[in-house]
């Protein structure tokens, strides 16, 4: 009996994280806001190796409206990423699929604004 439930425990721990699933944007966890699509514009500093990102899922904005970065679950700073592929990897994880890209049309900040879609 007790082996049966450490192994219901172990099960229903390891099965967490499919039910926790969470992208914070300005306080918000997209994944339950009924939100379909996104785009991301990824950022990075002068002579920095990280990346954050910003989501844009309709949300105001302007100079005084909040910042759109992706958030750590615990709500404490920004969520940072080594590559570009990091951010796809973590963005699938969390039952998010790229779309595609739209390149932006200026020379001083190059860049593209990725396209992704919430799989159902």
């Amino acid at each position: 009996m007790k082996t049966f439930l450490f192994i219901l425990a172990l099960s229903i721990f390891t099965n967490s994280n499919i039910f926790s699933q969470q992208v914070i944007v300005n306080g918000f966890n997209i994944n339950q806001d009924g939100i379909t699509y996104v785009e991301m514009e990824l950022k990075r500093k002068p002579f920095s190796t990280y990346y954050w990102v910003n989501i844009n899922f309709g949300q105001e904005q302007g100079l005084l409206a909040e910042k759109s970065r992706l958030q750590k679950s615990s709500g404490q700073g920004d969520m940072l990423f080594n590559s570009k592929i990091n951010v796809l990897n973590y963005m699938s994880k969390n039952g998010w699929e790229y779309i595609g890209e739209v390149t932006k049309a200026s020379k001083i900040l190059p860049g593209g604004i990725w396209l992704m879609r919430k799989v159902e």
